[in-house]
């Protein structure tokens, strides 16, 4: 299954609050089992999307972890339900486009080194510049994303490598990663929310 430009948006906003706190954000639902099937949901705020695969860092996902050990089947969803601009003057929408441009960069050496350039960028013009402010809005069709597939544990090769090294320029020299969650997409549902109102 592939994953849509509008999927991949919606996954990788999650972490937005990183950089703004006030913003709202879209919230990843990891759903896994253990073998005797019992269940297990974590709210994820961070995931990116590499070679239409969804990669998760393992920060504190003790519980999922030891499932997925045990049982390769998860699903998870993202709900788009709100829309959001920021309000404000020029100064504003420029930091806005730059916290923007942050999430979508990916986490190879060329990445990580515009995510450095961006981050500094983003630090000197928040000095500056009040805090955005956002009109929030709901969508017209409120919808969601499921997403179904197989997970694994990945511990060390390029991939686990680049994530650990972008997770060190967000938060410092001193992080380290327990692992990666890598899920292969099996199926993908897309769904109004409206569908399932009684």
């Amino acid at each position: 299954m592939k994953i849509t430009k509008e999927m991949k948006e919606a996954l990788e906003e999650t972490y937005m609050p990183l950089f703004n706190p006030f913003l709202p954000y879209r919230v990843l639902y990891l759903a896994t089992c253990d073998r005797e099937g019992n269940p297990n949901i974590t709210v994820i705020s961070f995931a990116k999307v590499i070679d239409n695969k969804i990669i998760i860092p393992d920060i504190a996902l003790l519980k999922s972890r030891l499932n997925i050990e045990e049982n390769p089947d998860i699903s998870f969803i993202v709900a788009l339900y709100r829309n959001y601009q920021p309000v404000g003057g020029f100064g504003i929408r420029i930091l806005h486009a730059i916290t923007k441009r942050l999430i979508s960069i990916d986490i190879s050496l060329l990445g990580r080194i515009k995510l450095r350039i961006l981050l500094t960028l983003y630090k000197i013009f928040k000095r500056f510049i009040p805090r955005a402010k956002y009109k929030i809005s709901l969508r017209k069709e409120p919808k969601y994303f499921e997403f179904r597939g197989k997970a694994k544990i990945v511990r060390y090769g390029k991939t686990y490598e680049n994530m650990n090294k972008f997770m060190k320029i967000l938060f410092g020299k001193k992080f380290e990663l327990n692992g990666i969650v890598e899920i292969e997409i099996e199926e993908i549902k897309e769904k109004k929310l409206s569908d399932h109102a009684s």
